[in-house]
């Protein structure tokens, strides 16, 4: 398979961010809710839009303000790493002529938010948040957004993601998917590569190269 056009996940993918993230809304959900939150329940809101994630956790609608702002309050963006090999590997896919775009659950204020994410914005061709459609992720619309408006062979396309709703996502648009395990909190997820760290995606292209 020929693969021109990679698309990539924020959270989990590209960023090592779960530990500062879940803190700061563990913190936020007791202030605001009283609840706890267990594991499980944190690796599922890892990957919601902020108006999801507070509509699940039962946040007071008239408080969702003071949620976030007392929410990013708790969070050190300082303490959110791009993993280890990323930038080498967007630079050198960048530098190759590769379409690379960016499919998160983010907003796009969110995404400016992290340093050491901004540093890389530049390489790439597309970046699609949660609040420039009306379903994100796990709906196809994302996906097909960018699909659509960069006139993009969906067969010379593969997304890589982190999460059930990534793989949903790209399975919906009958996409070929690659799964990020090293941010994985679930390794079953169905994918169609499974990647055990950053550096198998250069075998991906290695093939298409080749040909």
């Amino acid at each position: 398979m020929e693969y021109k056009n990679i698309i990539f996940d924020v959270d989990g993918t590209l960023l090592d961010s779960y530990t500062p993230y879940m803190n700061a809304l563990e913190k936020a959900v007791y202030k605001f809710t009283g609840n706890i939150l267990d594991d499980k329940t944190k690796d599922k809101l890892f990957h919601m839009t902020n108006d999801e994630i507070m509509k699940y956790v039962g946040v007071n609608p008239n408080e969702y303000e003071d949620f976030i702002e007392y929410n990013d309050s708790c969070l050190n963006v300082n303490e959110v790493y791009l993993y280890e090999d990323i930038e080498e590997l967007i630079i050198y896919l960048h530098n190759r002529g590769y379409f690379l775009g960016i499919n998160t659950s983010r907003n796009i204020d969110e995404v400016y938010e992290v340093p050491c994410l901004v540093k890389i914005l530049k390489y790439f061709d597309c970046i699609m948040t949660c609040d420039k459609v009306k379903n994100p992720k796990p709906d196809k619309e994302s996906l097909i957004k960018i699909i659509n408006d960069n006139k993009l062979d969906i067969g010379k396309t593969i997304m890589i993601g982190d999460s059930i709703n990534d793989s949903k996502c790209a399975i919906n648009s009958l996409c070929k998917f690659g799964l990020a395990s090293w941010g994985a909190r679930d390794k079953s997820i169905y994918c169609d590569y499974y990647l055990n760290d950053v550096k198998d995606i250069y075998k991906i292209i290695k093939k298409e190269e080749e040909n």
